[in-house]
């Protein structure tokens, strides 16, 4: 009963289980033959009745429900990864996971689903044992993840570069002009986004798309950026990014990994100079459960 609740509800099956014990506590629903409950009062004998369980059975009523509401665990990891990603180019914290499940009004089992899959990204970590510790951002970091990214992405483009769809690649060029005028962060942040799942989306190699997946630090502190000092982003890295497309709408696929070669080098080099700016900013208020180390 707990998977198919679950998948209606739109959560894990944790507060699921959770749900269907404290009911079951209240007197409001009755184990069964210890496979499922029934919904029953103490002491009443009722047959259960056998069939799939179906979101049409809560009367839920789907063109009335508000719209942005999601699941409990993807707003607890939204919020975690929010304020962990802020953080984390500010030195080591401690995440007390007593205090996380306070503040954000969550079960104690989907706080420690979320850390895990935060440390799946890379973002946190713990010795066996230990209590969860943000991974700092530092140069290095940065440094060790341009390289892989210098490594790989030039060779993806050369070995994609015939696959990419023209009208797509003009598409993302007009973006990048408007963007330009605009300058707007969050516009240039989801056009950086497309463009990346465009040019290396279509590779098959599983294991080079995990490693690619782990080189958030540039994007991470992207975000800090924008949400720490206002202001324009840099041009430059547009006008490198349109002349990656150019190359590639016209057929040139090595000039195209040349240019890419050129937009990571010089990348690194801002990544390391905004790593700076951030670095001398005084430390935000954190929340209860980061502890600065």
């Amino acid at each position: 009963m707990e998977a198919p609740l679950a998948k209606i509800f739109g959560t894990s099956r944790v507060p699921v289980r959770q749900a269907l014990t404290l009911l079951h506590q209240n007197g409001a629903i009755q184990r069964f033959e210890g496979r499922g409950y029934v919904v029953a009062r103490p002491g009443e004998s009722t047959e259960p009745l056998r069939q799939a369980v179906e979101r049409a059975m809560f009367e839920l009523d789907v063109a009335a429900e508000v719209k942005g509401i999601r699941p409990l665990g993807e707003r607890i990891y939204s919020e975690l990864f929010a304020q962990i990603s802020l953080f984390m180019v500010f030195g080591r914290f401690r995440i007390d996971e007593r205090a996380v499940t306070e503040e954000l009004q969550a079960g104690r089992n989907l706080v420690r689903e979320t850390l895990t899959r935060l440390a799946d990204n890379q973002l946190i970590g713990k010795e066996p044992y230990g209590q969860w510790e943000t991974k700092p951002l530092t140069a290095k970091a940065l440094s060790d993840e341009f390289e892989l990214r210098l490594a790989l992405q030039p060779h993806i483009l050369q070995s994609c570069g015939h696959v990419y769809a023209r009208p797509d690649l003009l598409k993302l060029i007009s973006r990048c002009q408007v963007a330009r005028e605009n300058g707007k962060r969050v516009e240039v942040e989801a056009l950086t986004s497309d463009a990346n799942q465009l040019l290396f989306g279509a590779m098959d190699n599983v294991k080079i798309k995990w490693a690619l997946s782990q080189c958030q630090s540039s994007a991470l502190l992207d975000s800090v950026l924008r949400r720490t000092v206002p202001g324009r982003l840099d041009d430059a890295m547009l006008t490198e990014l349109e002349s990656v497309l150019e190359a590639l709408s016209n057929g040139a696929v090595p000039d195209a990994a040349l240019a890419y070669s050129s937009h990571l080098v010089a990348g690194r080099r801002r990544a390391m100079d905004r790593l700076k700016v951030l670095s001398i900013l005084p430390l935000p208020v954190a929340p209860s459960y980061l502890i600065k180390l």
